[in-house]
């Protein structure tokens, strides 16, 4: 895995300092794919870029919101699928880690 630098803290918000962030996707993009049934799950890979930035302040907890514009997206279906998402979500958890102190995102 590559080494990737990472703030420590989220930057200050009118003195506040945001306890999370979170991302709201916008926009929409034309696939070569299937129609999709409802509530069906699916497994996509997505690029964006970040239109807006936002904070949401919830009784005194401040969050982060990123806003993207989709530009791509795309199916990701079965084993090639399940993979992709397990990977992102072992990024996201060292990503977690780094933030906390727990561990480094160096070499694994």
């Amino acid at each position: 895995m590559d080494d990737i630098t990472i703030p420590q803290q989220l930057p200050l918000f009118e003195g506040a300092r945001p306890l999370g962030a979170g991302v709201k996707l916008t926009g929409q993009v034309k696939t070569p794919s299937r129609a999709f049934k409802m509530r069906e799950e699916i497994i996509l890979i997505a690029k964006g870029q970040v239109v807006s930035i936002d904070h949401v302040d919830d009784d005194g907890v401040v969050t982060r919101v990123h806003k993207l514009k989709l530009a791509e997206a795309h199916e990701l279906p079965g084993d090639q699928g399940d993979m992709a998402l397990l990977e992102g979500q072992e990024w996201s958890r060292k990503i977690g880690d780094a933030l906390s102190g727990q561990q480094s995102l160096s070499g694994s």
